[in-house]
């Protein structure tokens, strides 16, 4: 199989790691509280505009932990034939800090590196994903993202990585996955799941 895979919020902790970061970076710059942790972006956490924070919090990226066993499981999934395509925004939309998208390209495959994910080859996306993902003729996207997730599935099966924000995901063609592990288990039991997806 074709396995697209995103970064934030499927390899890299970036659910615990906004939470912990903006709370800490709200509470001591304007003394405010989180309105909405359910959301996706920061921004609408907060109900602020979120340019600043991720100015300033941009470089820390380079120290974010990965979500447990996600090396692992690359690694057994190449073993088990499988390719592997990362599949990231991380490099578009990010004129608000001092840095090019030519270097948060090299800051992801250092991270990549570093962290001992394995994958064949990565694409710098646009936010929406949907036409890189049919591009690459992938037979399944791992994502995080209630927007690319709804757009993704309409075309190809959608492996739905747990979050605080995606739990209402549902039907045809979305899956959810709770942990890596999971990953590799519904992998390994591909059809039946798509075909209970269709159920929903």
């Amino acid at each position: 199989m074709r396995i697209g895979v995103d970064v934030d919020g499927v390899l890299a902790d970036i659910s615990r790691f906004s939470l912990d970061q903006a709370t800490k970076y709200y509470y001591e710059k304007y003394g405010i509280d989180i309105v909405d942790p359910n959301e996706y972006n920061v921004g609408d956490a907060f109900k602020r505009d979120d340019s600043e924070f991720w100015a300033h919090k941009i470089y820390t990226y380079v120290g974010m932990e990965t979500i447990k066993f996600a090396n692992e499981v690359t690694h057994k999934l190449k073993e088990l034939g499988h390719e592997i395509y990362i599949v990231t925004a991380r490099a578009s939309g990010i004129e608000y800090c001092d840095i090019s998208p030519k270097q948060m390209q090299n800051i992801v495959r250092e991270w990549l590196l570093q962290n001992d994910i394995c994958y064949d080859k990565i694409y710098f996306s646009e936010e929406r994903k949907v036409d890189e993902c049919r591009k690459l003729k992938l037979d399944c996207m791992i994502e995080d993202k209630p927007a690319n997730i709804a757009d993704i599935a309409e075309y190809m099966p959608v492996l739905c990585f747990d979050a605080r924000y995606n739990q209402n995901m549902k039907g045809p063609n979305i899956i959810h996955v709770v942990s890596w592990y999971d990953v590799l288990y519904k992998v390994e039991h591909f059809e039946k799941f798509v075909e209970d997806s269709k159920k929903c």
